[in-house]
């Protein structure tokens, strides 16, 4: 496991950042937007970062136009952040972008080996998050 994650941060601080202005770590934030509109202490819990860190991100991700804050329908004091079409546009090539370096890694796996593996990863994805949730995380 400890290889695998080791792995996977190089495979991370190698890959190319996808624009000017933004930081790896703002990336979680993104994704999460895309989901759906949600406030900030809701991104943060989807990430598991802190208020603080989310807000950080929020505002850069803000600033390269990439997310936009607008009011919450549910109670109008408060925002609810939300991914622009810009930033749409950026996850789904980012995603496309990461299908292809994996599939360009796994070129000479099987398709039931990659499948496997990746229901694998899924279910031990749950535990940690249901570890976490326990725990307070």
């Amino acid at each position: 496991m400890t290889r695998a994650a080791k792995a996977s941060i190089v495979l991370k601080h190698i890959s190319p950042l996808p624009m000017s202005g933004i930081e790896h770590a703002a990336l979680p934030v993104l994704f999460a937007a895309h989901d759906q509109p949600r406030r900030v202490s809701d991104l943060a819990a989807a990430c598991h970062l802190d208020v603080s860190t989310t807000s950080r991100q929020v505002s850069a991700l803000t600033a390269l136009d990439l997310v936009t804050k607008q009011a919450d329908d549910r109670d109008r004091r408060a925002q609810v952040i939300a991914i622009t079409d810009t930033g749409r546009e950026l996850v789904i090539r980012l995603r496309e972008e990461r299908a292809a370096r994996f599939a360009q890694i796994l070129h000479d796996w099987d398709a039931h080996d990659i499948q496997a593996l990746s229901g694998l990863l899924d279910r031990y994805a749950d535990a940690v998050e249901r570890h976490l949730h326990s725990q307070g995380a």
